[in-house]
């Protein structure tokens, strides 16, 4: 497949700073229902789909959506337009595919195309020296490059510094979750250290479910100078440093973490396999002190003389489950440093300040009446 490259940097620099004029929707008239495939040729209908990715790109170029996606049409056009890819190119192929005993109901060639056309885009505006190198990690996940999978990872049982919220058995339905949402102090209370190890970052959650009643939910989040100002736990979690997976753990920027940890994320939904709300050690740190992860044994890293310094920790838990039974189910990540660990990194960071943040909230139809709500913050040194 060739495709018409802009001649020079220079060139294409020019060309992804102009403005063009026009609406950014497509009309839903023109594509296919059940294939979602262009009945006409449109611009802007091969990345109608594609518009989060197309918004991503050029926010990175600091150049107009627009502009990007007419680009990605040039391209497409340039390749057989709507005679290679659009309806009759789906109606030829399950021609094929019948002759073979197969039924793809909802293949759209129009979408692959769309992407293969938007990560050429993106090749031009970075040869063009319109991307920073601190953008690529993102990218490349947008833009869905192929990358080795992340390394199997079991969770473990729930650790004993997490107590599982249960409630109050000896009070009514109201009262009990009452109750049990302004027992929140506790959640944020400094975590007992085990084993010689100082916990030092956790995300957790749990939900209790009680059978046409109401689940009540409880989240938390610490870390050295995590951001707790909020009142919701999920953008204090969007607070944190961001990472990526891209064959490694790439970080969104080359600073020291002050969390240390960073989030994970990805616009994949991993399901079962990753907790809802990863987190991993920075890696600018881990190369600032020369750690590195046991080949041996995961989730665990240790320093340049081989001996152990940090341990993360995914894990699960649940309770019984019966149709007319309470059950719960949680999961989180917690990071544990070794006392050399934590010496190693104080050393370069200084004082450490674990900030931790909780909710808790009763979430029920308002006919049984009112919902509770209650969180609860801390700071403590280790």
């Amino acid at each position: 497949m060739g495709y018409s490259r802009l001649g020079g940097c220079t060139t294409a620099a020019f060309f992804y700073k102009l403005e063009f004029d026009g609406p950014l929707e497509v009309d839903l008239a023109l594509t296919d229902e059940r294939t979602g495939a262009m009945r006409v040729e449109s611009e802007l209908g091969w990345t109608q789909m594609l518009r989060y990715t197309a918004q991503a790109l050029a926010q990175a170029a600091d150049v107009d959506e627009l502009t990007i996606r007419r680009r990605a049409a040039i391209f497409i056009q340039e390749w057989g337009g709507l005679e290679a890819f659009g309806t009759q190119a789906i109606t030829r192929l399950e021609g094929q595919l019948r002759a073979l005993d197969m039924n793809v109901k909802y293949l759209k060639p129009h979408a692959l195309i769309g992407v293969i056309a938007l990560r050429h885009v993106a090749g031009e505006i970075r040869r063009a020296g319109l991307l920073k190198p601190d953008d690529m990690p993102m990218l490349l996940e947008h833009l869905n490059a192929p990358t080795p999978p992340q390394p199997l990872s079991l969770p473990q049982v729930r650790p004993i510094g997490v107590y599982r919220p249960l409630l109050t058995r000896d009070a009514d339905w109201a009262e009990g979750e009452r109750v049990w949402a302004e027992s929140i102090g506790n959640d944020v209370a400094a975590w007992s250290d085990q084993c010689d190890e100082h916990i030092v970052a956790e995300v957790s959650r749990f939900k209790i479910c009680k059978p046409r009643q109401a689940e009540l939910l409880l989240h938390r989040i610490r870390a050295p100078g995590a951001s707790i100002d909020d009142e919701k736990f999920y953008d204090c979690y969007q607070k944190l440093p961001a990472a990526i997976w891209i064959g490694q753990v790439v970080p969104f920027d080359n600073e020291l973490a002050s969390t240390l940890i960073r989030r994970l994320v990805c616009s994949i939904d991993f399901g079962l396999d990753l907790a809802t709300y990863p987190i991993v050690l920075c890696p600018n740190w881990l190369r600032q002190l020369q750690w590195h992860a046991h080949t041996d044994a995961a989730g665990v890293y240790i320093d340049a003389s081989g001996a152990i310094v940090a341990r993360v920790v995914w894990w699960r838990d649940a309770g019984p489950v019966d149709i007319d039974d309470d059950s719960i189910w949680g999961e989180g990540y917690y990071v544990a440093l070794t006392k050399a660990g934590l010496a190693q990194f104080t050393a370069t960071r200084g004082k450490v300040v674990i900030n931790a943040f909780a909710s808790r909230e009763v979430q029920k139809p308002s006919e049984y009446g009112e919902g509770f709500f209650e969180t609860a913050k801390n700071s403590y040194s280790l």
